[in-house]
């Protein structure tokens, strides 16, 4: 069986050179530490946003932004997250950002072995992002490593849209599941990525107009926990502990503004225009499928690919694999070229048998294709087997 990640190679990587003089000065904050936004950086900011868009009179737009993951873990295994928690993470991020009309697919997943790097990811921070970056000018790189904190990012304009530290990293222990109190539904991630799209904290600047949005009330620092009420600031409205850029636990984080919307479409239109192009590839989505299967019976379900790229992509491959407590994998082509024009499509029904004697249980279904050796894969997607279905 083929190992459930992604080739890395499927997409070549476009980055800029990075220093590491210029980095900026990450923030002291345990629970994120991303930069803080320097005077001159807000007024550039502001400049921009002014000339793009003039007043705030449009409503939101959003993006279908392209993920690629980077799993950074122990020679031993320690720190290699599962499919499952990923996916996990995908669900989390869709259902935060849903509302502002973002939406999140996995187009990449990859899993390094590296001890130097897992141990001190800060220490080989650039070296991680040059050696694993995947055109960062169309993807969200995210990483998954065991960092001193929550997680960090870099806000929008910080480097070349092309610069491979336009990135965003994350405690492996944040994740959906992942053990740290507090901090373990996967909201640390949609904070992180406000940051990538152009979100501030909402307690930046204090009492001030820090945030740059005018639908979050201000509030005078950090809030901890989930202190209903708090109101820190002598301007209008109570504190906005619910907000996913704030700093409450995540079971309190619940919400983007419009405001935060709006400033997210702002950001990426001046900023990262090239993640509204998505990226070169195929794209496989999986759909129609049961969310449980009797033993003995057929799994059935509607595939599809769709080819991004200005040229025609061919794929010689097409796997179909589920795994939990057994492991099944079935190939449809293996050997004949299949070929997809330039912003078309392929889609079939697929059956999979599932044998009478395999365990009952959670499965995970993904559909993997073959390009010149490189793999693409579905999301991962849960069915249950069992004995017979009500």
């Amino acid at each position: 069986m083929r190992h459930p990640s992604m080739i890395t190679t499927l997409f070549l990587a476009t980055v800029g050179i990075s220093t590491a003089a210029s980095i900026p000065s990450r923030g002291d904050g345990v629970r994120c530490a991303t930069p803080a936004p320097t005077a001159a950086q807000i007024l550039d900011d502001q400049a921009l946003m002014e000339s793009l868009f003039g007043d705030e009179s449009s409503g939101a737009v959003g993006a279908d932004i392209a993920i690629a993951w980077h799993v950074v873990h122990r020679t031993n295994g320690i720190g290699d997250v599962s499919d499952e928690m990923i996916q996990d993470q995908l669900d989390v991020l869709n259902g935060a950002y849903a509302p502002s009309g973002y939406s999140f697919y996995t187009a990449s997943l990859d899993r390094t072995a590296n001890d130097a790097w897992f141990e001190d990811f800060l220490a080989y921070e650039e070296s991680i992002y040059l050696s694993l970056a995947i055109d960062p000018s169309h993807h969200l790189n995210l990483y998954i490593s065991d960092i001193p904190y929550g997680g960090f990012a870099y806000f929008p304009g910080t480097f070349s849209e092309s610069d491979a530290f336009n990135a965003v990293v994350i405690n492996l222990t944040t994740l959906p599941g992942g053990g740290v109190y507090g901090y373990d539904e996967g909201d640390i991630a949609a904070h992180e990525v406000g940051h990538y799209l152009g979100l501030f904290h909402t307690f930046e600047g204090g009492c001030g107009e820090g945030d740059q949005v005018a639908d979050t009330p201000a509030e005078v620092g950090p809030a901890i926990g989930c202190p209903e009420g708090r109101d820190s600031c002598s301007s209008p409205g109570v504190d906005p502990i619910h907000n996913f850029m704030a700093y409450t636990d995540n079971f309190c984080m619940e919400e983007f503004t419009p405001g935060q919307a709006m400033r997210m479409d702002r950001q990426v239109a001046g900023y990262r225009p090239s993640l509204l192009d998505g990226p070169c590839g195929l794209v496989v989505d999986l759909t129609n499928y049961p969310r449980a299967v009797a033993r003995g019976s057929a799994l059935s379900f509607d595939v599809a690919a769709f080819n991004r790229c200005e040229g025609s992509q061919t794929f010689d491959r097409v796997a179909l694999s589920v795994t939990g407590p057994a492991t099944l994998v079935q190939d449809l082509y293996d050997g004949l070229e299949v070929e997809i024009a330039s912003g078309g499509s392929r889609a079939r029904r697929l059956e999979l048998a599932v044998p009478t004697r395999v365990p009952e249980g959670v499965y995970l279904v993904k559909l993997t294709l073959d390009l010149d050796g490189a793999e693409i894969s579905s999301d991962f997607f849960p069915v249950t087997v069992v004995s017979n279905l009500p």
